[in-house]
């Protein structure tokens, strides 16, 4: 009788601490944006890995050089800083179609961080409401409506498009209908799924392997950012002025 009552404070620890990592790769980000104008931490160069001491988060959580992240004290700082206490080593998706953990079951989405195609966006196009389209529609939603950081979906194409090895997510589906693999997805917390806001709010989500996609951003409560994208890598200037978020 007490093994599914032990079972269960046991994963409200691994969710508190899931949770409580979430909100320090938030303030990480929030550190390198207050450095940098605004603009968040990602790939500004194709591939760039989110612990990347330049364009990355690196430097604020302890990592010298990126070479650093795979020294001993690296791999330690790496673990505590985007590991979770729910995934078990016998997830399916623990090891790589390239044969190597991941080290990222924590990860922001690439609409925001910027991924092998699109760079990353600034605070200051954010919280506009009067910046509107011919349809009325906001062109800069609030931070709290905007996903950030959250569980990682247990994709393992190991393709060099965020899925594993780089701390971001490259598509929505990473997320709630992987490519691959049986039924384990990011909803690893009693079937609810850690994540915050670009505001910072920390929330949970409960969902379901290969759950429908409205129904995804119906449990988040948020609206899907898969158009929140300005110009490609190969033509997009950081310096540009007045850019703006369209759907």
């Amino acid at each position: 009788m007490l093994l599914p009552a032990l079972s269960s404070v046991k994963g409200a620890g691994a969710s508190a601490d899931c949770k409580s990592r979430i909100k320090n790769l938030y303030l990480a980000s929030f550190m390198y944006v207050n450095d940098c104008n605004g603009w968040f931490p990602g790939n500004y160069t194709q591939y760039t890995y989110m612990y990347d001491v330049v364009y990355g988060i690196g430097q604020y959580i302890g990592l010298k050089s990126n070479s650093d992240a795979g020294s001993p004290n690296g791999r330690k700082i790496m673990r505590h800083t985007f590991g979770c206490a729910a995934v078990k080593d016998n997830t399916w998706f623990y090891k790589s179609s390239l044969g190597s953990d991941s080290n990222f079951k924590l990860r922001c989405i690439s609409h925001i961080s910027g991924n092998n195609s699109y760079l990353p966006r600034n605070l200051n196009e954010f919280g506009k409401p009067n910046n509107k389209n011919a349809k009325g529609e906001c062109l800069a939603p609030s931070p709290s409506k905007c996903f950030y950081w959250s569980d990682a979906g247990d994709c393992t194409s190991a393709d060099g498009r965020g899925c594993f090895v780089y701390g971001w997510n490259q598509t929505w589906t990473c997320l709630y209908n992987p490519a691959s693999g049986d039924g384990y997805t990011a909803f690893r917390h009693n079937k609810q799924m850690n994540f915050c806001t670009l505001s910072g709010d920390i929330r949970q989500a409960k969902g379901w392997y290969k759950m429908p996609e409205a129904a995804f951003w119906a449990n988040l409560g948020l609206r899907k950012q898969d158009n929140w994208k300005v110009g490609r890598v190969s033509d997009w200037s950081l310096e540009r002025a007045g850019a703006s978020i369209w759907y």
